[in-house]
């Protein structure tokens, strides 16, 4: 299912200038002294004026980024204690639901982009009880464009059915087993085309 909607996704929206989807500057920190894993973002004025498309009728097409942190070697547990922010609204950020997932995935999703200043760093923190040896660690980040497909089944069932049979239906029996909270309705409409390792923006803080 996943995979149909990242192929059919971008046309069925209408979606433009997908190149521009990702922040412009990245970072994933962890601080062993606190058991924190931390990503941190900013987006440039394209990147914001991106997610502030809209359909026809001028709503705005509900589009998201989730920034995927892999935990190879499992230095953090999969369940975490908490997770705040000190300058992003607690209103855009969600939780992603991993059901299904192989490896170790902590998940910054953010609902609304365009709601965010340019050029202004935006940081999201995982409180962990405990981790295990941070320094041999593999990390991978993955970013993914994703979009409100419960929101867009809701009130716009045109464009909904547009996805092709199949994609609706796996979509209407993942909603059948897991329901809809927030983390359970953006799905990635693209696929994910870029990967970035460890070496790319991590460091480590403390002791």
């Amino acid at each position: 299912m996943t995979e149909n909607i990242a192929e059919e996704g971008i046309n069925v929206l209408g979606v433009h200038n997908v190149v521009r989807y990702k922040p412009k500057r990245r970072v994933i920190k962890v601080c062993k002294a606190e058991n924190t894993l931390i990503v941190g973002f900013y987006f440039n004025e394209n990147g914001i004026k991106f997610y502030q498309q809209k359909f026809d009728d001028g709503i705005r097409i509900p589009l998201g980024l989730e920034i995927d942190v892999i935990d190879y070697d499992n230095v953090f547990p999969q369940k975490y204690q908490s997770i705040t922010s000190n300058n992003l609204p607690d209103n855009l950020f969600y939780v992603e639901n991993h059901l299904g997932d192989e490896q170790v995935v902590h998940t910054v999703g953010i609902n609304n982009p365009s709601q965010l200043k340019a050029n202004q760093w935006y940081y999201v923190n995982f409180h962990f009880l405990e981790h295990s040896n941070v320094d041999v660690a593999r990390f991978e980040v993955n970013l993914q464009l994703v979009a409100d497909l419960d929101y867009i089944k809701n009130n716009y069932q045109r464009v909904y059915k547009e996805f092709k049979f199949p994609t609706r239906s796996g979509l209407e029996s993942f909603w059948l087993a897991y329901g809809h909270s927030q983390g359970n309705n953006f799905f990635g409409i693209k696929s994910v085309d870029e990967m970035f390792d460890a070496h790319d923006f991590f460091f480590v803080i403390g002791v």
